[in-house]
């Protein structure tokens, strides 16, 4: 039983539509959007620094590569846990909040906490 279980939630992810942040698409003037070989993955390049390229499935996950080469990973991570910190990604919050708990349940202090 736990084997399908585990088939059906696995075909369940792989349904899921992509997430995509709402507001700006990447510009034409910041960056060239190519297709890959496949057919959900973009390749973006820079056009400030065409050594930059960046595969992505979506325009979340190139946001939060280029805040990973820009700040630090605890300002990253922040970012998720203060919706004042970076506005563009706070509806994301729910999609980590169960770690945040695991973390907490484990003894972890958050910024996000009152006793912090």
């Amino acid at each position: 039983m736990g084997f399908i279980q585990s088939v059906a939630r696995r075909r369940t992810r792989l349904r899921r539509r992509p997430i995509v942040i709402p507001g700006e698409a990447p510009s034409p003037q910041q960056w060239t959007i190519d297709d890959t070989r496949w057919p959900r993955v973009k390749r973006y390049t820079s056009a400030a620094d065409p050594t930059m390229v960046v595969k992505s499935v979506n325009s979340l996950e190139l946001c939060q590569t280029l805040f990973a080469t820009q700040f630090p990973l605890e300002d990253y991570l922040e970012s998720f846990m203060d919706p004042d910190a970076n506005p563009v990604l706070s509806p994301y919050l729910s999609s980590v909040e169960p770690h945040l708990e695991c973390l907490r349940d484990a003894g972890v202090k958050l910024p996000s906490d009152v006793e912090y």
